[in-house]
């Protein structure tokens, strides 16, 4: 279906990095992304989780541009007729690809760009010799279709001992995690 809207082409961008002359951040395919995802749901998402959101996108912008230069950035575009309907943005490291955002324009979901997408990434990244693919965080259905297992994710948080605030904080996560648990939280 998404053939008929025009020509499909996978844009797929993993520099090598600076250190092999290679580290340039691409901000054309950066602004892509975050048109897709001006244009999706994440317009409208109060998280503060998406590309777009104003109090991550700074940071985003930074750690692409180091990402280009380290050689660990990968973004994917999907493109009909050279203007892109969907993206995936990720970082990769030692044949690990770690899934951080995607989106897709919703004017393309019914022929299913997203999937389209996905399934073109997860193929390409085989090919190139990855060997694990994370499709990054939450327990969404789509990813039931792609998963062979999922995995426990754990955070640390470390709360510096000179601050009397943040050991507060500390102590406070800490009871609210045990209460009910019949374990120790340590």
């Amino acid at each position: 279906l998404l053939a008929e809207r025009g020509e499909v082409t996978l844009e797929r961008y993993r520099p090598a990095g600076e250190a092999e002359g290679d580290g340039d951040p691409r901000w054309d395919l950066w602004q892509a992304c975050q048109q897709v995802s001006r244009c999706s749901w994440q317009a409208q998402s109060q998280t503060g989780t998406t590309l777009t959101h104003r109090s991550v996108q700074p940071f985003l912008q930074e750690a692409h541009a180091v990402a280009a230069k380290k050689g660990m950035l990968d973004l994917c575009l999907l493109l009909v007729d050279r203007q892109p309907v969907a993206f995936n943005y990720r970082y990769h490291w030692d044949g690990t690809v770690f899934g951080l955002r995607m989106g897709y324009d919703p004017h393309f979901a019914r022929e299913g760009c997203g999937n389209v997408l996905l399934a073109r990434t997860v193929r390409d990244s085989y090919q190139r010799g990855d060997h694990r693919f994370d499709l990054g965080p939450g327990q969404l259905n789509y990813k039931c279709r792609y998963s062979t297992h999922l995995e426990t994710c754990y955070h640390c948080t470390h709360f510096p001992v000179s601050s009397l605030r943040a050991q507060a904080l500390g102590l406070k996560r800490w009871i609210k995690g045990t209460q009910g648990q019949g374990h120790d939280a340590a």
